[in-house]
């Protein structure tokens, strides 16, 4: 970061700043037990904040242009205005009604006191994306600005961007209902002072609701993710092999739990900066939470299965008949709970009718 500091305030080459950077990976301890492929990764990211360096010089230079022009003019015109007149716009109360932002005193921020003696330690990757996020969120609507303006930006909504730079959750509702949406997303956001105004955002008009429709946002969120952090690649792979494992272990009907389990741990990694995607075990109090019977984030059945709830307490409830499923070995309910009853089909005993022996019998 003090490579990429220096050559911002034109210190040296840019030959000389890849240089340094390269030499800087191969001093680094941190990163000898690392593949090659999240090294590279890393260093990749470094490059891009020198590129993104030379393209706001770029930009810099022709407002430069453009307003040595406009200067150019506005003297011209000034030459042809009468003293009255040039003395009117100078008196002009906008001219000193233009106060400086206020910065906060950091010697007051008190987590700042503890936080260099602080034994939390971070991964080279949680310290890259720990920096990347302060500088993305010095000026986040330049910083998204910058992103948009990129030649492969990656398709995604506009509305999210911010979420992606900031390093917080993405709402994968907005993204899986951006890909069926044929309306551009025109979100306005306006700044009066420090009050922030959103107009138009509107609520998602589709939910992921299932394995599917997970993977077709997911594989959205990590093309956006790795765009604009490519050293995190590895960790997004990871994490989607984890959450993918759960959905094939779990039946269908519960794959609602493991939905909110994806929300819950990228809720909790957005919020922090020393845990990543691919820390599993740092998981194991949400996956109690979410994807256990008696969790405390069980949110119980939903309003679909609440309407197929009967009440026990009417004998009039169940039917007589033998469950064919409980005898093929296919229903999902207890016997307590089980519209039809848990006997053999052939001679109403308490078996299954592949083990019962009037079934044997027929067959001798």
């Amino acid at each position: 970061m003090d490579i990429v500091r220096d050559y911002g305030k034109d210190l040296f080459s840019k030959v000389f700043a890849v240089k340094s950077i390269l030499a800087a990976f191969d001093e680094s301890a941190a990163y000898e037990d690392m593949q090659q492929s999240q090294v590279d990764a890393a260093i990749g990211t470094y490059l891009a904040m020198l590129d993104q360096h030379d393209n706001t010089r770029s930009l810099a230079a022709i407002r430069g242009e453009g307003s040595g022009a406009n200067d150019q003019l506005e003297e011209d015109g000034d030459h042809e205005r009468t003293p009255a007149s040039k003395r009117h716009r100078s008196e002009s109360p906008s001219a000193h009604t233009s106060p400086k932002k206020r910065v906060p005193d950091e010697s007051l921020f008190a987590w700042l006191a503890n936080d260099g003696s602080d034994d939390t330690t971070l991964s080279p990757n949680q310290e890259l994306t720990r920096k990347l996020v302060q500088n993305h969120v010095l000026d986040l609507k330049a910083s998204k600005r910058m992103v948009l303006g990129a030649k492969r930006v990656p398709e995604f909504p506009d509305s999210e961007w911010n979420n992606v730079l900031a390093g917080k959750a993405v709402n994968i509702d907005v993204v899986f209902s951006g890909m069926y949406s044929t309306i551009t997303d025109n979100r306005a956001i306006e700044n009066i002072g420090d009050l922030e105004l959103h107009f138009g955002a509107a609520k998602p008009a589709k939910a992921v609701e299932t394995h599917g429709d997970w993977v077709v946002a997911w594989r959205i969120v990590f093309k956006a993710t790795r765009f604009i952090f490519p050293h995190r690649e590895t960790e997004l792979e990871e994490y989607n092999d984890y959450i993918t494992s759960y959905f094939a272990s779990m039946h269908p009907s519960a794959h609602s739990k493991v939905l909110n389990l994806d929300r819950a741990i990228r809720k909790h990694v957005g919020s922090v900066n020393n845990v990543s995607l691919n820390e599993f075990n740092k998981f194991r109090y949400l996956e109690t939470r979410h994807l256990q019977g008696h969790g405390a984030g069980e949110s119980g059945v939903s309003s679909k299965e609440k309407t197929k709830q009967r009440d026990t307490s009417d004998p009039t409830w169940r039917k007589s008949d033998p469950c064919r499923l409980w005898n093929d070995g296919k229903c999902t309910h207890q016997a307590s709970t089980c519209k039809f009853r848990h006997i053999c089909e052939l001679c109403r005993g308490p078996h299954r009718k592949g083990s019962c022996p009037v079934e044997k019998n027929i067959d001798a």
